[in-house]
């Protein structure tokens, strides 16, 4: 049953056979279950980055990781969490935050699909619906996105759709390239797989834009 309070949990992004929404509660545990399958550790995915973990371990950092979303929002920080679905099986997250986003329109995100699951397209695709969200939905002027220097995958991920590589920070984790799509530069794209976003409208104070 949708909370009053919680508004969010009626979001959903539709794009052929991919779903993003919130994670049902119900859902933290497969979440937690594929990240303690995991083989590989991926620095730039906060429960996955870290090597002496066990099994064990990783599972519960996901469900921290989870918990600490909606526990810490605050429409001047926040950070979403969404799964993905693919013809309605749970096959990944995709991740969206900022911070003063109603003043600087940027975003940050990541994509983690289940070591089973890819090399299907599922994250390309679900990252296109995600993009969608940020820029058609909520109104973005920029998307952020790191990736490993040695993950190929999210390299050529990335490049694939329009993002553009920008020089290092300053200050920052190392063994990472930044990259950034516009809103301009993702329009003039072709987006052959149509995306629909429901009940994003009664959520957008969330992301302080919008009114409550």
């Amino acid at each position: 049953m949708t909370s009053e309070y919680w508004p969010l949990d009626d979001l959903c992004v539709r794009s052929g056979s991919i779903e993003l929404r919130p994670p049902l509660p119900a859902e933290y545990e497969a979440l937690a279950d594929a990240a303690a399958r995991e083989t590989h550790v991926h620095p730039l995915i906060p429960f996955l980055e870290h090597a002496s973990d066990t099994p064990m371990e990783r599972g519960r950092r996901t469900l921290q990781w989870l918990w600490r979303n909606y526990g810490t929002w605050r429409p001047d920080e926040w950070s979403l969490a969404l799964a993905v679905l693919d013809r309605g099986r749970l096959v990944g997250v995709q991740n969206v935050r900022a911070r003063d986003f109603a003043r600087d329109r940027v975003t940050q995100s990541g994509v983690w699909v289940f070591r089973d699951e890819r090399g299907q397209g599922i994250g390309k695709h679900s990252r296109h619906a995600l993009l969608h969200l940020i820029f058609d939905g909520l109104g973005a002027e920029r998307s952020r996105f790191r990736a490993a220097a040695d993950n190929r995958a999210s390299l050529a991920l990335a490049r694939s759709l329009g993002y553009v590589e920008d020089p290092p920070p300053a200050t920052g984790r190392g063994g990472a390239r930044h990259f950034s799509l516009t809103a301009d530069r993702w329009r003039a794209r072709p987006h052959p797989v149509p995306a629909h976003i429901e009940g994003l409208d009664r959520a957008l104070f969330m992301f302080g834009i919008g009114h409550e």
